[in-house]
């Protein structure tokens, strides 16, 4: 399950590498890079970069502790960002234009799921307005005609109905749900 401050992370994560690209391509070390993009981070990812730093710092090779701050975080963005730092790190390649794409890439990221969420909005509202329509028509009919709320509620028929809509309702909810969250994803 993601939690908000994951999500606040993977927001942060593009503008970071793009961060470091430019601290490289000025002539800093990645490690160093990374220590200056903690100092200016905040939250969540703040902390994952400084303890890569810090692990640095006590010895540990960039290529474990990146690894470590992968495996720990089990984010698809952190592993885009850690691989292309440990590939041009261990093989010498370009390491700014490697974060640079890095940077592209999680920012469109960001932007198709902003944009998913965005168009499935509609679906959402129209499943919670379908949902509340039989209740607020059942309430509406009662406050109108009494015999049809005295028919609903102290009838075997009316519990019926109200059971079967019910089960109806919920069942639209979660295909609607659904439907939605495939988009989503």
């Amino acid at each position: 399950m993601r939690t908000n401050e994951l999500q606040r992370l993977e927001r942060q994560l593009p503008a970071a590498a793009a961060q470091i690209a430019r601290d490289v391509r000025t002539g800093a070390s990645l490690s160093e890079a990374i220590g200056r993009s903690a100092s200016s981070a905040d939250g969540l990812l703040a902390q994952d970069l400084s303890r890569v730093t810090s692990a640095v710092s006590r010895g540990v090779s960039l290529h474990t502790a990146l690894e470590g701050w992968r495996r720990a975080r089990g984010s698809s963005a952190v592993d885009l960002f850690v691989a292309a730092c440990r590939f041009s790190h261990r093989h010498g390649g370009h390491t700014a234009p490697a974060l640079e794409g890095v940077a592209t890439a999680l920012s469109d990221r960001l932007e198709v799921a902003d944009e998913c969420h965005a168009l499935t909005a509609q679906a959402r509202l129209s499943a919670v307005v379908l949902a509340a329509l039989p209740i607020v028509g059942a309430i509406g009919f009662s406050a109108l005609d009494p015999q049809v709320g005295r028919l609903l509620l102290t009838t075997p028929a009316g519990w019926a109905c109200l059971v079967i809509g019910g089960c109806l309702d919920l069942a639209g909810l979660l295909v609607v749900r659904r439907m939605v969250g495939s988009v989503v994803r």
